[in-house]
């Protein structure tokens, strides 16, 4: 009804508005924060047969604040495109999260393959135990990353191993994190890191 504000939501992030024209009216549309439309805002209706006019929405924009510490003094070093500096952004599209290019040394605005971690066995009393090894950026060394493991890639535990600086070279630090199992003990096993931003 002309005058009246009301609100419209659809699942498919999309609506129509339908209007039985009498002389000339203004629809007007705002959208809630955090979203955008790629139609105009405004249209003039002006006849006397029925008018639809469609209004497409965009997805939720996400924004996260800015971290203090060291991801956020690194990603004030980047000119990212608007929203996506956050940490698990990937405005380059090459499936690295900027943390992740954050800690690798990586550019995260050309989409380049990064130096990932390195699964490797280590020989200790006789028993193979397996282990990841990763050269990390020092700017990174105050991210926390934790060594877990899973036998189904479902379920996922925190390793209470300890962890190692193995080398040194330019601006970076070999890391080693080692199971706290010899392989064989579990069966089929799954090791990842998870990073946690101060």
């Amino acid at each position: 009804d002309q005058g009246e504000r009301e609100t419209w939501t659809s699942g498919d992030g999309s609506f129509a508005f339908v209007v039985v024209a009498s002389g000339r009216a203004t629809l007007s549309v705002q959208a809630s924060d955090g979203y955008e439309f790629s139609t105009p805002g405004q249209l003039i209706l002006d006849g006397t047969t029925e008018s639809a006019w469609g209004v497409q929405f965009g997805q939720r924009r996400v924004e996260d604040p800015m971290p203090e510490g060291p991801y956020g003094n690194w990603a004030k070093k980047w000119t990212f495109p608007s929203g996506t500096d956050a940490p698990l952004a990937d405005p380059d599209g090459d499936g690295i999260s900027n943390v992740w290019e954050f800690i690798s040394g990586s550019d995260p605005l050309v989409k380049e393959p990064a130096s990932g971690p390195l699964g490797i066995l280590v020989m200790e009393g006789g028993n193979r135990v397996p282990g990841i090894e990763w050269n990390r950026s020092l700017p990174s060394r105050d991210l926390v990353l934790v060594l877990e493991r899973s036998t189904d890639l479902k379920t996922w535990e925190a390793v209470t191993s300890a962890w190692k600086v193995v080398g040194t070279a330019d601006a970076f630090e070999r890391v080693r994190w080692m199971d706290s199992e010899p392989i064989g003990s579990q069966g089929t096993r799954f090791l990842r890191l998870r990073v946690t931003v101060p």
